[in-house]
């Protein structure tokens, strides 16, 4: 397929057939030639390399005449903005796009600990070149992530230059009290004897330091110790963590000519793995080994500025890839090139910097012409402040956004492109902690700091003791000595407590509802948990999990006693999950860039090809995708044949082409998509046949959706409106027009109008708790709902019926036929008719109502990805590249009728705009979606402009109603349903939606089974089987694992972080990272049994992972990427999202 990056040198094994799922027909396209190669598979065993010689290195100081100078913007500084690249699993890339400084990181080794897992790596700033930084223990310029090389250096005016992790660095002045601390650097320091005690505000961790600058040991706020051993010449010598058995917390560090050249790990006495570390004769660091022998070397000038990097190469026959670097003289990076094919002719993605002054950069994408300066082609200009913060960004359009800063950079206000102003207030704690921050329509979250600071816990103060929500709901805080939370109140007086064992793991919890009933968790005496014991009076028994030599999950035993084995390979990558029972195991494969290129489960192997930027290039063998040099997706090809993507200089999604339709996009000065359009390449055909119109208020909520479908009459283009709401987020007054002051604000939705529907007005309420306790004028009904404690929806009525509902203290239904086992899952009641599960905790087997049984196969770990089903209505599923969710998202399916093929059209990011169905012959329809607010199909339009259908649900997604227009059943197979999840079984009757990893029944409001992640401590998350937090109408769970806001409301990286809870999954991770399992498109994120929660909630109980908060990555428009919010994953916080992510 010409002008897609592809690669089908490789054999590749199509997706598996089976009786009721035909394999994928040929393509009707052919997709192109080979031009990648396949990567191998890793080593479990670490490879061996020569050594090179080594020369002294310069000697470390301790203590100068005068305080070093070191240069501002380097490091992950908070709030910064990057421009970042992952080189692999293991190696990131960033520039400073306000500093120019080059950040490159790499992660080597872990070591579990009890708070988070210890990780080594190594870091180099280019603007350390020739600064009077001293040089680290990896040679010139390369510092340790860890250890050695985080230290102090007193000068003689007793000030004290703390260097942290990654080049993070700020002077601690000497006052007649103390030390006053650098703005970027929230933390004490304190003299300790001849040392000295750094704490760090929002973890509460003590980093202890030697007269010599040394770091000698960490202690969490629970003491638990990190320890740091050094021999007579101050070479860091081991490193001893908190948590595991034997080796598995412990690294042993070798060093020659003063530089460190080996880590290693040893298991009952003989060394398990290592990583090694290679010179020149210059010290320049050249190569890294991993402990599965995937090699990364490093090419340098003789300023020793890094000019090339190969990464992700395993041996002498493969290449990797080349990474290309040039500066000014400065040592500011001028470009970024990841080369294309270095064998063949050099060329590349070259992404470009020019530092007009001080003030100003001037940032060129890789889509632009090189032969031109930075100025002459489409850029994006950024000003700057003397801290190196971005303050004001015109992208290539010349749309402006602006902000203002702190004078501990912390983000004071944002200003959009439209004008539009976010705030934020930080009024405890000297400026340090954000008590406020009001969205730019006026929504206000708060949080009050009224702990004071105690011997046991002298950060207390930073620990808030309650926040009010957008609705000004307030919720209380309580901590224990050592600064552990133990409840949580909200406004209802719902409680949820942890107990906690002396070093601060988690001993008990207890849901609102279950009083002294709760969750009980027992540990080995090397601190890893080993069970998990429900509380009483339900069908749960407990979990059990064992840990290999590593410290790493070994076994997860379920509560009806099915285990679940997990082997990795050296650099802790899982490489097989096998079963107790019959289940298939799942085995991956990696290539030396850590991309899951392969997979063998029970549906056969699959097989992903990426090319040297690590984008998916293949999945099946048969779908395939390319992408210009910025990493917009181009095109794809599929069964149906290519599809072509188009955008403008702000990489915005411009057009897409795909067989006989077009589809075209506009977007507001936000980059905000305002219109989606579908035309058609016929004669005789309107301009367009449907479109979709969005309105966005100042906050970029959704205040207005319409779709309109045009038909050719009489010669003339007539337009029909077949959807048209509009959203109010200020309460109902009267039959008064929606308010937009700032002060009725209140983030939720709080009335729509249905402009299709003679402007009928449906109110929604809500209680305390932010749960929907009544939906008026749904389609002629009012629905009225109530929630005990733990929310659980105990009724919900229509005005002719009323379901009641109980439960017992697992939030488990106890009404008669409903049935769950002794892992959780529902086995009888509602949707669910005598279903059956396997140890992947995979549902296998659900009856329908009239007794008939539907088989469920999967490939993966989970229920991601379902293949296929056999049974009444047999479906097959063919899933594409990873959405914004994290997961793969369906590209194409079939239903009963094998000979009809339904192609999902989606978007850049992977999002639905219509289905394309192809029929046996040749024959193409396009049919537009009709969404809502919510993402839920409620309408199709064919490409004839008819109407082919509509859909009505109740305000928890039941499906009341399905109209088609005569002799167009489309929508009856169109699988897309309520918030875009998938249907399952009869999709005209729409029992049960699946979203992501669970299933969802909504005739009863929630999940058949438990959320994998338990959220104690926390009210509003504590129901392992609520669905979007009890309030269908502003939030939604795309990927069954977190509830998402649909407001999309962002503070810009600065949370109010409170309401956090502590996590742990049913695979023994607590605060997890990832889970256990692989995907392709991302890498593993597995940490067992540690590290901060990355998924929509913060650490228990603490803002940030340590002194120096996390940084906001910007694209090149200027636009932030965050973590929270509709389609913008990243980093962020959201007014009116159940929780926020900790930096």
């Amino acid at each position: 397929m010409a002008g897609l990056t592809v690669a089908a040198a490789v054999l590749i094994a199509p997706h598996a057939a089976a009786a009721a799922k035909p394999a994928p027909p040929a393509p009707r396209h052919n997709p192109g030639v080979a031009a990648n190669r396949a990567r191998p598979a890793q080593h479990k065993t670490p490879g061996d390399r020569a050594a090179m010689v080594l020369t002294p290195s310069t000697a470390k100081v301790d203590l100068l005449a005068a305080a070093i100078s070191v240069p501002k913007g380097t490091g992950p500084i908070s709030n910064g903005s990057f421009s970042s690249f992952n080189l692999t699993d293991r190696i990131t890339l960033d520039v400073n796009n306000a500093s120019g400084n080059l950040l490159i990181r790499t992660t080597e080794l872990s070591l579990p600990g009890i708070k988070q897992n210890l990780s080594f790596g190594s870091a180099y700033n280019s603007l350390f070149v020739g600064s009077q930084v001293p040089g680290g223990s990896l040679g010139n310029v390369w510092r340790t992530r860890t250890g050695a090389d985080v230290k102090l250096i007193k000068a003689d005016d007793n000030s004290v230059t703390y260097l942290a992790s990654d080049g993070l660095a700020g002077k601690f002045t000497k006052t007649s009290t103390g030390y006053s601390a650098p703005s970027d650097i929230k933390a004490t320091l304190a003299a300790d004897g001849s040392g000295w005690k750094l704490t760090e505000s929002g973890s509460g961790r003590e980093l202890y330091f030697t007269s010599a600058g040394l770091l000698d040991k960490t202690l969490d706020r629970n003491d638990n110790v990190t320890d740091y051993t050094y021999n007579a010449s101050n070479q860091l010598t081991s490193v001893k963590t908190d948590r595991g058995a034997g080796g598995a917390r412990e690294a042993q560090l070798t060093w020659s000519n003063g530089r460190i050249t080996k880590i290693a790990q040893s298991i009952d006495g003989s060394q398990a793995r290592q990583v090694q570390y290679f010179y020149n004769s210059a010290g320049d660091l050249t190569g890294i080994d991993s402990a599965t022998g995937r090699d990364v070397f490093f090419g340098y000038d003789s300023q020793h500025r890094i000019t090339e990097i190969n990464s992700g190469s395993w041996g002498s026959g493969d290449e990797g890839a080349w990474t290309e670097l040039t500066y000014d003289a400065q040592h500011r990076v001028t470009s970024v090139t990841r080369v294309y094919d270095k064998k063949k002719d050099g060329s590349g993605s070259t992404t470009r910097f020019s530092y007009v002054s001080s003030t100003e950069t001037q940032v060129a994408d890789a889509n632009q012409d090189l032969g031109k300066a930075v100025s002459a082609v489409p850029h994006t200009t950024y000003t700057i402040n003397s801290e190196k913060r971005v303050t004001k960004t015109v992208d290539p359009a010349g749309k402006t956004r602006s902000k203002s800063y702190t004078s501990f950079s912390d983000v004071l206000s944002s200003t959009d492109a439209t004008n539009n102003t976010s705030t934020n207030t930080y009024g405890a704690n000297g400026g340090q902690s954000l008590t406020a921050s009001a969205s730019a329509t006026g929504s206000k979250t708060t949080a009050t700091f009224a702990n004071a600071a105690t011997p046991a816990n002298p950060t207390g103060n930073f620990q808030p003791s309650s926040s009010a929500d957008g609705q000004g709901n307030s919720t209380g805080y309580s901590y224990n000595g050592a600064g552990n939370r133990l409840s949580s109140k909200d406004a209802l007086a719902s409680e949820a407590k942890v107990d906690y064992n002396d070093d601060g793991t988690v001993k008990k919890s207890t849901s609102p509802a279950e009083g002294s009933n709760g969750t009980t968790y027992t540990y080995d005496t090397n601190k890893q948990l080993t069970k998990v014991t429900p509380p009483t009076g339900n069908s749960l028994a407990a979990r059990d999990y064992t840990y290999d030599s590593f410290g790493r999950l070994q076994s997860a035993t379920d509560g009806s006693g099915r285990t679940t084995h997990y082997e990795y390979d050296l650099d802790d990558r899982v490489e097989k999950t096998w079963y107790s029972d019959k289940t298939v195991p799942v085995e991956y494969e990696y290539d030396g860039a850590g991309n899951l290129y392969g997979r063998t489960d029970a549906d056969g192997r699959l097989a992903v090809e990426y090319d040297r930027l690590n984008r998916v290039i293949s999945r099946y063998g048969s779908l395939w995708y390319g992408y210009d040099a910025v990493g917009n997706l181009t095109g794809l090809s599929d069964q149906r044949g290519e599809a072509w993507y188009s955008y403008d200089n702000r990489n915005l999604l411009t057009g897409m082409d795909s067989g006989n339709a077009e589809y075209s996009f506009e977007y507001d000065d936000n980059g905000r998509r305002t219109y989606t359009r579908l035309g058609l390449k016929k004669t005789g055909s309107p301009q367009y046949v449907a479109e979709t119109h969005n309105s966005y208020d100042k906050s970029g909520r959704i205040n207005r959706t319409t779709t309109k479908r045009w038909q050719r009459v009489n010669g003339v283009d007539t337009a029909y409106t077949v959807y048209d709401m509009e959203y109010c987020y200020a309460k109902r007054v009267g039959t008064a027009a929606c308010s937009a002051a700032s002060t009725d604000d209140t983030s939720l939705r709080q009335w729509q109008t249905d402009h299709t529907k003679n402007d009928t007005v449906s109110v929604f309420s809500y209680d305390k708790g932010n749960r929907l306790t009544k939906a008026t004028n749904i389609n002629g009904k009012t629905y009225d709902y109530t929630y005990d404690s733990n929310g659980n929806r105990k009724t919900a009525a229509d005005g002719s019926t009323t379901q009641t509902l109980t439960f017992n203290s697992a939030n488990q239904i106890t009404n008669s036929g409903y049935t769950y086992d002794a892992t959780g899952n529902q086995t009888n009641g509602s949707a669910i008719r005598s279903a059956g599960y396997n140890a992947a905790e995979q549902t296998r087997t659900n009856k329908d109502a009239a007794g008939n049984t539907t088989t469920y196969n999967y490939a993966g770990p989970d229920q991601v990805e379902l293949s296929y089903t056999q049974g009444p209505n047999p479906k097959g599923f063919w899933w594409g590249l990873t959405g914004g969710n994290g997961q793969p998202v369906l590209q194409y399916y079939e239903t009963n009728d094998w000979y009809r093929q339904h192609y999902i059209e989606l978007d850049d990011q992977q999002g639905p705009l219509g289905t394309m169905v192809y029929e046996e012959g040749g024959v193409d329809h396009h049919y537009f979606y009709v969404l809502d607010g919510l993402g839920s199909v409620v309408g199709l339009i064919s490409d004839t402009g008819v109407l082919a259908g509509q859909r009505t649900y109740d305000p928890y997604g039941k499906l009341l109603s399905t109209t088609t227009a005569t002799g167009d059943n489309e929508l009856k197979n169109t699988i897309l349903g309520f918030a875009g999840g998938i249907v399952d079984g009869d999709i005209a009757k729409g029992e049960l939606v699946k979203f992501g990893a669970r299933y969802y029944d909504p005739a009863i409001g929630r999940f058949t089974q438990q959320d994998a992640l338990n959220q104690i401590g926390d009210p509003k998350n504590g129901n392992r089987y609520a669905y979007a937090g009890a309030d269908p109408v502003n939030n939604v769970d795309p990927n069954g694992f977190q509830t998402q806001s649909i407001g999309g409301e962002i503070c810009f990286g600065v949370p109010v972080c409170v309401g956090l809870s502590y996590d742990w999954d049913d695979k023994g991770n607590h605060g997890i990272t990832g889970q256990v399992g692989t995907g392709e498109g991302w890498n593993v994120g597995y940490e067992s049994g540690t590290g901060d929660v990355g998924t929509e909630a913060g650490a228990y109980g603490e803002c940030t992972a340590g002194a120096i908060s996390g940084s906001v990555s910007e694209n090149l428009a200027g636009e932030e990427n965050y973590s929270a919010g509709v389609g913008k994953p990243g980093l962020g916080c959201s007014v009116g999202v159940q929780g926020t992510v900790s930096f």
